[in-house]
C-alpha cells in the first residue's frame, strides 16, 4: 500500500512513516496541505493521511480540494489530530474522510487498520458502483 502523509510536523511525519516502512508499505510525505495536493496528483497513492492543523490549508480545506479534483476524489482519507474536533466531525465525513484518528492516542495498530479499513471500504464502493453501471447477465 502507498501511503501519502501530509502533515505539517516533521517529527510526526517521520515516526508515521518509518513504523508504515517497517509494515512493508511505500510512503511519501508532504510538509503541508499544498505540498500534499500536488503530490497526490502526481503519485496517485493508495491512501493519504492527513493532519487536521496546518498553515496555510488545514485537513478540511485540504480534503475537499481532493476530493473535487477528478485526479484525486478516489483517494482515501484518513485525518489525525491532535486536538478536538468539536462540530466539525460531520462536516469531515461529508467532505470524504473515511476515518477521524487523535493523534493522542494513535497506536500503530489503529493507524495500520484505518488504513486497511479505508482502502478496502474505498474498493467496495468502487466495485458497487461498477455493478450498477454494467451489470452482469441476468
Amino acid at each position: 500500500m502507498h501511503v501519502l502523509v501530509i502533515d505539517d510536523d516533521p517529527g510526526f511525519s517521520h515516526l508515521l512513516s518509518a513504523h508504515l516502512t517497517r509494515q512493508g508499505h511505500e510512503v511519501t510525505v508532504a510538509d503541508d496541505g499544498i505540498q500534499g495536493q500536488r503530490i497526490a496528483r502526481l503519485v496517485q497513492p493508495d491512501v493519504i493521511t492527513i493532519d487536521y492543523r496546518m498553515p496555510a490549508a488545514n485537513g478540511l480545506i485540504v480534503t475537499e480540494r481532493l476530493q473535487s479534483s477528478t485526479d484525486t476524489q478516489n483517494i482515501p482519507i484518513v485525518m489525525l489530530t491532535g486536538s478536538p474536533l468539536e462540530g466539525l466531525t460531520d462536516r469531515l465525513l461529508a467532505a470524504g474522510v473515511s476515518e477521524i484518528l487523535s493523534k493522542l492516542t494513535l497506536t500503530e495498530t489503529d493507524l495500520v487498520e484505518a488504513l486497511e479499513s479505508a482502502v478496502e471500504r474505498h474498493a467496495a464502493k468502487a466495485n458497487e458502483s461498477e455493478d450498477l453501471l454494467f451489470p452482469g447477465d441476468v
